[in-house]
């Protein structure tokens, strides 16, 4: 495998840090880290260039109030970002960057369950869906934060499931880090 595209510093360095999400909104490649630090590759896919000093880093401001974990696009202008941890806090949130405004709003406030800890964040048409890679768990959430269905996933199939994302004909797909046996991918039906 070839990497196409390498986040370098202006003098050349890769760029190294705890990265917990991407997404592509519009033509930009975002990469959002625990921290809330978040890159912007503006452009940088179509260059074929593979590796790029272009790009913007935006302090959304959570480093004292989450760990994140997970990063999606909410229609043309918004990125969802899933917090793992909420520091002092029994609960969950889903917070909107707007890209072209650099701001951070709240989105939903949503209950922990099951001790879940989400590691991924997949937003739908009337809803989100965070997966826990803690617990194997999916939780399925309507568009006002009201928890639609949990889903336990096979815990020896998913060792650190750390990504998902929606075919175009509606496969679930799930990535995990796969511990000593080495990653894995999984597809699900509809």
């Amino acid at each position: 495998f070839r990497p196409f595209l390498k986040l370098t510093s202006g003098g050349g360095g890769l760029v190294l840090d705890d990265f917990e999400g991407i997404a592509f909104l519009q033509d930009d490649l975002f990469l959002i880290t625990s921290r809330g630090l978040l890159f912007r590759a503006g452009g940088a896919l179509g260059t074929g260039q593979g590796a790029t000093d272009s790009f913007d880093v935006f302090d959304t401001g959570l480093a004292d109030t989450c760990e994140v974990e997970g990063l999606d696009t909410i229609g043309d202008t918004d990125l969802a970002i899933a917090c793992k941890n909420v520091y002092g806090e029994g609960t969950q949130r889903i917070y909107a960057w707007h890209a072209e405004r650099s701001e951070l709003r709240l989105l939903l406030e949503l209950p922990r369950v099951a001790k879940a800890r989400p590691s991924a964040i997949l937003v739908l048409a009337d809803g989100y869906v965070l997966l826990s890679a803690k617990n194997a768990l999916l939780q399925v959430f309507d568009d006002a934060g009201a928890l639609v269905r949990s889903i336990e996933l096979d815990g020896q199939a998913h060792k650190q499931a750390e990504g998902m994302g929606l075919l175009p004909d509606g496969r679930l797909v799930i990535a995990d880090e796969g511990g000593k046996k080495g990653g894995r991918i999984s597809v699900y039906a509809p």
